[in-house]
């Protein structure tokens, strides 16, 4: 499996879950009542924590390809000295 599927694989459970999740919250309202109130308010955690696991997921992708670029670099930079 390549790298760039590995990374679209990360983004796409999230994204589900927080589309589902949106439709529930709506699905929520017509329930009406306390359990239709419980219900949103378990979508709107699963949508906000599938908000939070895509922004953990993007920095740590990003913290990757710089820590992946410095190593890189100076790599270069030593074997270039010789």
């Amino acid at each position: 499996m390549h790298s760039v599927e590995k990374t679209t694989i990360k983004y796409i459970a999230p994204l589900i879950v927080g589309v589902v999740s949106v439709g529930v919250v709506i699905v929520s309202f017509l329930i009406g009542g306390w359990i239709g109130m419980r219900v949103g308010t378990i979508s709107f955690t699963a949508f906000i924590s599938s908000l939070i696991s895509l922004l953990i997921i993007s920095i740590a992708e990003s913290v990757k390809e710089n820590s992946v670029n410095i190593i890189v670099n100076k790599i270069k930079a030593t074997s270039g000295r010789r």
